[in-house]
């Protein structure tokens, strides 16, 4: 059984959700011997990408320059590569990796499996538009024309039925995994900016609801001292220096804006606890991450959240800010309820292995 994937996530991102998922399945389909696949794509300066190397045959990218239009002259070549690779027809089943249709009309007829991993754009009614399609528009065609949906949650399933209208058989609901796993680091590892501290995980804009959060906790922050570390996500913007400031946390909110999967594990072990205040989640990985780490977590209510992080997880109702900080209070407060969540979050993990993800998308596969 011939798998074809193609380059689009390993293109768009240096790191991220999507390109680590498909990283996991390439890295353990290329060992299977049941499976023979490969990228449509030549060029990625993604790190998972890279990680791929003698499995996959990407290469770098200028890697350590950054010039005007890089980007896009990366995106113009993959799809030139991955468009020739499709017409010579040479696999059983596509798998594209993110939702620019380029590719329709090269497939033929060969069966196609979508992936999808949220209903944000969707739900929020962003109409972000990409050089040459709309993604919206995009995602709806596609999962149109696919023969099988791969939903990463029940959740997600729910969302893609509400807005398109497409057999709920079609949608199979394959959740992540996580590792099985971890590993321990030195107590300088990396240097932390504060010696107890909240961990915020990811982008911070609009639905992941930073801003709301940071207000939320800020009297407790101020209380007891205790630090926020932001992981991910880049700089902070100028509204939240602002706000950083006018809440008097200068010295106490800090961010690491790009780590690595070990800088970010060791992290969630040194961390009081996650806090998860996103209105909306396909899924969830940090949530199950911070558990295989020993790391407590607060998340809201919302979407996927309680699906993935069962009784594992302290929720609050989203948006509600004296929710929010009581259960910050709780767990920095009292070490019995810290370790009763460790303890859950364990067990709750333990139910999310690849090892399942690889199996059911396997099965999958061969249904088609």
């Amino acid at each position: 059984m011939r798998i074809l994937y193609d380059h689009q996530c390993f293109t768009n991102d240096r790191i991220g959700g999507i390109s680590k998922y498909f990283y996991k399945l390439m890295d353990q389909f290329s060992a299977d011997q049941d499976l023979e696949i490969d990228v449509a794509g030549k060029f990625s300066n993604n790190l998972y990408a890279l990680q791929l190397n003698g499995k996959m045959n990407f290469s770098k990218f200028f890697p350590d320059q950054d010039f005007r239009g890089q980007r896009r002259i990366l995106k113009i070549l993959n799809k030139r590569q991955a468009v020739n690779q499709l017409r010579k027809g040479q696999f059983d089943i596509f798998h594209p990796t993110y939702y620019n249709p380029y590719f329709l009309d090269h497939v033929g007829d060969k069966k196609m499996v979508l992936t999808v991993h949220d209903m944000i754009y969707e739900i929020f009614g962003m109409k972000e538009r990409y050089s040459s399609y709309s993604m919206l528009e995009a995602k709806k065609e596609l999962i149109r024309r696919s023969d099988k949906v791969i939903a990463i949650s029940a959740s997600t399933k729910r969302d893609i039925l509400r807005f398109i209208q497409v057999p709920h058989e079609k949608i199979e609901v394959i959740y992540h995994g996580v590792e099985r796993e971890t590993k321990t680091y030195p107590e300088d590892f990396l240097k932390l900016p504060a010696a107890r501290f909240f961990l915020f995980v990811g982008k911070r804009e609009g639905y992941k609801n930073f801003s709301f959060m940071l207000d939320s906790i800020a009297p407790l922050l101020r209380e007891c001292g205790a630090g926020l570390i932001c992981a991910g996500g880049g700089v902070f913007s100028r509204d939240e220096v602002i706000q950083i400031e006018r809440l008097r946390l200068k010295q106490q909110v800090h961010f690491f804006p790009s780590l690595s999967d070990d800088q970010l594990s060791f992290l969630y072990q040194k961390a009081i606890a996650l806090i998860y205040p996103s209105l909306y989640e396909g899924f969830g990985m940090p949530l199950l991450e911070a558990a295989r780490n020993k790391c407590p977590v607060i998340s809201s209510n919302s979407s996927s959240l309680p699906e993935v992080g069962g009784d594992a997880v302290l929720y609050f109702n989203a948006g509600d800010a004296d929710g929010l900080l009581k259960s910050a209070e709780d767990v920095f407060y009292e070490p019995a309820l810290r370790d009763e969540l460790i303890q859950k979050g364990l067990s709750r993990a333990n139910e999310f292995g690849w090892d399942r993800t690889f199996e059911q998308t396997k099965s999958l596969y061969r249904s088609l």
